[in-house]
This record gives C-alpha cells, sequence and structure tokens, in this order.
C-alpha cells in the first residue's frame, strides 16, 4: 500500500509543508535585529518560498487526485498506469508557473522593506514599524492568489466528479 501512496509524491509534499513552515519564521523575523540589505532580501524571499511551498503541497495532491480520476474513468477494457514521473512533470510545471509570476514580481516590482516611525503620544516614546510594500504589492498578491484558486478550483472539480462517478 505504500506504493500505491505514492511515497515520491508523498516527499514533494513534505518538502512544501516545510517550506510553509519556515514561513511562519520568515515572517516572524524582528526587522529591528537585521541590517537593511537583509530585510530587503526577506521581502524578497517570504513571498517566493510560501508560494512554491503551497503549490509543492496542493500540486503533489491535485496530480494523485488526477491520477485517480484519469484511472478511474478510462476504459475498463484497458490497464491505465500512470507514473510518478508524469505527475513529477506536472508538478514541475506548476512551480514554472509560480516562477514566471514571482520572477517578474522581483523584476518589474521587487517588494522593498519600509520602515515608519510612529511617534507616540507624548515624546519619550517612539517605535519603528516595517513592511514590505511595491508600487503594485496588492495586484501581484491577487496575481499569486488567482493562480492558486484555479489548481484548487481544478482540483475540487476532479475530486467532485469522481465521487459522481461512483
Amino acid at each position: 500500500f505504500v506504493k500505491m501512496s505514492s511515497p515520491n509524491l508523498n516527499i514533494i509534499i513534505i518538502i512544501g509543508a516545510m517550506m510553509t513552515y519556515a514561513c511562519a519564521v520568515l515572517f516572524g523575523i524582528d526587522g529591528s535585529l537585521l541590517q537593511d540589505e537583509y530585510l530587503q532580501i526577506l521581502c524578497k524571499v517570504r513571498p517566493c518560498v510560501v508560494s512554491i511551498g503551497f503549490t509543492l503541497i496542493y500540486g503533489s495532491m491535485y496530480t494523485k487526485t488526477w491520477r485517480v480520476y484519469r484511472i478511474f474513468t478510462h476504459s475498463k477494457t484497458k490497464r491505465m498506469v500512470i507514473k510518478d514521473s508524469r505527475l513529477i512533470c506536472m508538478i514541475i510545471g506548476l512551480v514554472t508557473v509560480d516562477v514566471i509570476i514571482l520572477a517578474t514580481w522581483m523584476v518589474l516590482d521587487p517588494p522593498m522593506y519600509l520602515a515608519q516611525s510612529q511617534n507616540g503620544s507624548n515624546t519619550l516614546s517612539s517605535s519603528v514599524a516595517g513592511m514590505c510594500s511595491s508600487n503594485r504589492y496588492e495586484m501581484w498578491l491577487i496575481i499569486i492568489a488567482l493562480s492558486k484558486a484555479a489548481v484548487l478550483l481544478y482540483g475540487t472539480h476532479l475530486s467532485w466528479r469522481r465521487a459522481m462517478s461512483l
């Protein structure tokens, strides 16, 4: 049964999960502890790690679902075999879409770390809050979210079609 669960794809899911969990650390880093050049790098790395991690997780689950869908909707007269290598190529395709979107973002409108001083009501206290931003930051996040939504919707469609064919 372990072979049937596609251990190679399970490893890809684990790698994606580790990347996604690493984002909790990346987003939790205190900006006051790092030099400006590292903060600029961090602003570029964060969206890349979370986006590719998500794609590895859900891309692997999507391809597994697609394989089950194809096997069960295929003609019963012929035996259908879909190898892991074909599924891994599909995952590479999804990651390539991510890389193209992210590379375009990082070249055309890279996110930069911006520190904003916030003075309190009295003059003795002030704080500095930092954030990553770019001219069209929200637009890039929407583009990434839409690409992820497309994969999720197609995976949901395959799962629903598979359930209806039982």
